[in-house]
């Protein structure tokens, strides 16, 4: 069985975003909780926890039929130093 074969409203929801809004509610209610969940998993399950909470749904090639999971990145300005000779 796959989402398109599935009807109703669940094929227009990101499971990527509301998973990770399940997970800041659940930090918001118990943060206590949230870390031991978090910390009780092995480092790689905890990176891969980390990549599907930075990843979203997007539409490729303006086709809503194909969406596909993607990781988001940030940017991370450079800032150079510049030293002068004497």
């Amino acid at each position: 069985m796959t989402i398109g074969m599935l009807k109703g409203r669940i094929k227009d929801i990101d499971e990527y975003d509301f998973f990770g809004r399940v997970m800041k509610a659940l930090n918001t209610r118990n943060p206590e909780a949230t870390k031991a969940l978090i910390m009780g998993l092995p480092e790689f399950q905890q990176k891969q926890l980390k990549d599907v909470l930075q990843s979203k749904r997007i539409d490729t090639k303006g086709d809503a039929n194909r969406n596909v999971a993607r990781k988001i990145f940030k940017i991370k300005r450079v800032t150079a130093e510049i030293h002068t000779i004497q």
